[in-house]
């Protein structure tokens, strides 16, 4: 199960899996010296928890603790209410077909690497070499334009952006 686990006095959501989310978040307060609340509690695996990160990766403060600010707020909100944006999102997700299950493919192509600490694909060519793909699409939407609708790029290099702006539009990222 995914859990989110809210620090209120630093502002800080925990974005975890745990089989016994109850059990984890005790173990959690025995050693935070904050108060720790459990906002809620989603259907999901270890890919699902990996996703929301990845989804969520601008925010991150450390590790898997995530600033709680919009759009993750919202976000908790309509997952822990069952919301169809979140279903989605964690269907999506569950998919095998993700290509954020198999990043070592794109790397062959040298235009992606695949950062697994980071939890995102790594930018290998054109000006915006060394950005990491969830910023580019957050911060330069006409370049992924054209890397959708006008370069000549393999079409997995398409996909894995079209695949990850779509994923951020339902989280309502974008």
């Amino acid at each position: 199960m995914i859990y989110f686990v809210l620090a209120e006095e630093v502002n800080r959501c925990k974005i975890g899996f745990s089989t016994d989310p109850k059990k984890r978040l005790q173990a959690l307060s025995s050693s935070s010296p904050a108060f720790l609340r459990l906002l809620g509690v989603i259907e999901g695996e270890l890919e699902d928890e990996a996703d929301l990160h990845r989804d969520f990766a601008a925010l991150r403060a450390k590790n898997e603790w995530f600033r709680y600010e919009s759009p993750l707020v919202e976000f908790i909100q309509k997952a822990v209410a069952g919301s169809d944006a979140a279903r989605k999102i964690r269907e999506m997700a569950r998919q095998k077909k993700s290509l954020h299950q198999s990043p070592y493919e794109i790397h062959q192509h040298g235009h992606f690497e695949w950062d697994s600490e980071y939890g995102d694909y790594l930018i290998l060519f054109g000006i915006h070499n060394g950005t990491y793909l969830y910023d580019l699409i957050k911060e330069d939407y006409a370049y992924v334009d054209w890397i959708l609708n006008e370069a000549d790029f393999d079409e997995d290099i398409a996909e894995v952006v079209a695949h990850t702006v779509n994923r951020m539009r339902m989280a309502g990222i974008i």
